[in-house]
């Protein structure tokens, strides 16, 4: 069996921890993005809700102006045949 050097070791170790590194930094990276896509998401889903409420809120503002123009109408229309 063959005996490997020290230097030899030395690079092979020194190869594997500085893969080892890289891989912490690619590693660390994804879980970063991984937890900044949550945040995005949980932002957008509460701004589309926010978003929805303040559509329905404004057609049914729409909606109750429409509907006392029609009873001002009908109570004027009312008035005439008086």
């Amino acid at each position: 069996m063959e005996q490997i050097s020290v230097p030899g070791l030395a690079i092979l170790f020194g190869s594997i921890g500085y893969l080892l590194k890289v891989n912490n930094k690619k590693r660390n990276s994804i879980y970063s993005l991984s937890e900044l896509l949550e945040e995005v998401m949980d932002y957008m889903e509460k701004s589309s809700s926010e978003e929805k409420r303040k559509y329905e809120y404004f057609v049914d503002s729409l909606a109750e102006k429409q509907n006392m123009k029609r009873q001002f109408q009908n109570h004027n229309n009312m008035e005439q045949k008086v």
